[in-house]
C-alpha cells in the first residue's frame, strides 16, 4: 500500500491474477486485492482453468428519477417507477449478472482485466431525495451502482457500500 509492504507471501504460491498494470500484478488472495511488483514474480503460468464466457461488451444502464407510483406519477421518459425498478433489478439478481465499480469498467476499458460475460454497469444521474430509495433497492438485491452526484445535493444517509459516489457537477 502507499509503496509499502504490507505482507509477504511464501515463495511458490499460485495465486490468480486479476489485474495486469504497467509495473504491478493485481492478485487475489484470500478475497483481497493484492499489488506484487512484476519483478518480484518469478514466473506467470498461463491457465486455461475456466469455463466461464468474458464479457466482449459492457451494457451501461443509466437511470434518473425514481418514483413511487402509489404516492407520485411521473411521465418525463427520465422516471422510471418503483415496479419498473424492482422488475430490472429482481431480473439482474436472478440471472446471476455482476454489477460492476467504476474501477471495473476503467480496468476493463484499458484492457487490464476481463469481466465475466453478464456483468451491467449500473449509473443513476443527479442525485436527490429518491437516492435513499435506490440504497434501499440496491441492498435488497445486492447489486452496486454509480451514481454520479450534482454535489450540492449531497446527504449522509447516501453512504452505502452498493452505491459509490462520482461528480456530475457542483449545481448544474
Amino acid at each position: 500500500e502507499d509503496e509499502n509492504l504490507v505482507l509477504s507471501l511464501y515463495t511458490g504460491m499460485t495465486l490468480p491474477i486479476l489485474v495486469k498494470e504497467d509495473a504491478y500484478y493485481g492478485v487475489d488472495y484470500q478475497d483481497r486485492l493484492l499489488w506484487i511488483r512484476k519483478e518480484d514474480v518469478k514466473e506467470v503460468i498461463k491457465q486455461e482453468n475456466s469455463t466461464d464466457k468474458i464479457a466482449t461488451g459492457i451494457r451501461v444502464y443509466c437511470y434518473h428519477q425514481l418514483y413511487d407510483e402509489s404516492k407520485w406519477n411521473c411521465q418525463k421518459i427520465i422516471c422510471h417507477p418503483l415496479s419498473q425498478m424492482h422488475s430490472h433489478f429482481k431480473y439482474m439478481r436472478d440471472a446471476g449478472y455482476y454489477t460492476m465499480t467504476m474501477q471495473d469498467m476503467q480496468w476493463y476499458v484499458a484492457g487490464k482485466v476481463n469481466m465475466p460475460y453478464k456483468s451491467v454497469c449500473l449509473t443513476f444521474d443527479d442525485g436527490g431525495d429518491n437516492t435513499k430509495l435506490v440504497i434501499k433497492m440496491l441492498e435488497e438485491y445486492d447489486l452496486h451502482a454509480t451514481l454520479f452526484l450534482i454535489a450540492y445535493k449531497l446527504k449522509d444517509y447516501m453512504i452505502s457500500d452498493h452505491l459509490e459516489l462520482h461528480s456530475h457537477t457542483y449545481n448544474m
